[in-house]
């Protein structure tokens, strides 16, 4: 984790093992850190290895999926919480994949501002750039890589803006 932890690294996350060059794109997303067009990455690696198991190409799942590190008084982030859900139905099938995690350059990324989060300030590890980038290597990673596979949870997908908006407020999951 050494390199994630100096950030001169960014890492994205897919099943698409000949990528060149990463393109700004807007993908839809409850945060309005996400709600633009931009390059995503993220300075966390376990973080990126979810999109990169996920097969979203064979089954057209939705995700709630999440880092965040509370800071302490003297804004240093703390260890890392994760949550991982995606399509209910689709957990059942376990549509997981090998993939690929990227290696970016993290200059000229942007980091999501830090925020509140029930009742602290929260840092949340994800990067936007709004230009190109070029990959400068690439991991393959298996579906056993994943240290929070078991962990997965399953969302109603026609529930999926509660479960963001809970998750947001740090908030119980809803029933």
């Amino acid at each position: 984790m050494r390199i994630a932890e100096r950030r001169e690294i960014a890492f994205h996350g897919t099943g698409d093992p000949n990528i060149e060059s990463f393109e700004p794109r807007h993908p839809i997303d409850f945060a309005p850190f996400g709600d633009q067009k931009a390059v995503f990455a993220t300075s966390d690696p376990i973080w990126a290895m979810f999109y990169a198991i996920v097969d979203r190409a064979r089954y057209p799942i939705t995700l709630n999926n999440g880092c965040i590190s509370l800071m302490d008084s003297e804004e240093r982030p703390g260890p890392p919480h994760y949550y991982f859900s995606i399509s209910r139905w689709a957990l059942e099938k376990q549509p997981w994949r090998t993939g690929y995690v990227y290696l970016l350059p993290a200059q000229g990324f942007v980091e999501q501002p830090s925020g509140p989060y029930a009742g602290h300030v929260a840092r949340v590890p994800q990067l936007a750039s709004p230009v190109a980038v070029r990959p400068l290597a690439r991991l393959r990673v298996a579906p056993g890589d994943f240290p929070f596979l078991a962990h997965i949870r399953g969302h109603d997908d026609e529930r999926l803006a509660e479960y963001a908006e809970a998750v947001m407020a740090a908030a119980p999951w809803p029933e």
